[in-house]
């Protein structure tokens, strides 16, 4: 076993918020249906360190990842959350055959361990709550880029004190929906 090329130096949660859903109906009340979970979501990734001309020290990114449930979610899950997570991640640049690799690697994986932190805390969180444990599906990064996360308007909405909450305007490319 080895390290692996990116490594997680610090993360905070800049916002926590679950809250019961009162509109939830649940399994048994409305007939056991599927549903749809619509989860909105941001992110934004920048690189930390300034430029070195040593190739193998490594470089620092800065990411931000919020997960908040949805306006349609109204009946379909018992709460109401918002968790926006922010960290520093590490990647060795001797492990990737290119700078686009690196940059894409440090998006992929960051946002997949920053996710990992938002859906455990949310469980444990709501495992403490009158309508039980509460588990988000697990959810891919693979088709994350740098660029594409880079360049995330929504950012701007984390410092963002209107009613929209810390989240901002939606993601445009649209909430993922997972049935």
């Amino acid at each position: 076993m080895k390290l692996s090329p990116i490594q997680l130096i610090q993360s905070k949660f800049i916002k926590i918020s679950v809250e019961v859903n009162d509109d939830f109906v649940s399994e048994t009340q409305g007939g056991g249906e599927r549903f749809v979970l619509d989860i909105e979501h941001m992110m934004h990734i920048e690189r930390h360190s300034p430029t070195s001309t040593d190739p193998d020290e490594p470089v620092q990114y800065l990411l931000a990842l919020g997960i908040r449930s949805g306006k349609d979610n109204t009946q379909a899950i018992p709460y109401v959350f918002e968790l926006v997570v922010t960290a520093i991640i590490s990647a060795a640049p001797k492990q990737f055959p290119s700078a686009n690799n690196l940059d894409d690697s440090a998006a992929k994986y960051g946002f997949s361990i920053l996710f990992g932190q938002i859906r455990e805390s949310l469980s444990s969180i709501t495992v403490r709550m009158n309508a039980g444990q509460f588990n988000l599906p697990t959810m891919s990064f693979i088709d994350v880029t740098f660029g594409q996360a880079q360049g995330n308007s929504s950012i701007k909405g984390v410092n963002n004190t209107s009613d929209s909450g810390a989240l901002g305007p939606t993601d445009q490319s649209g909430p993922p929906r997972v049935s």
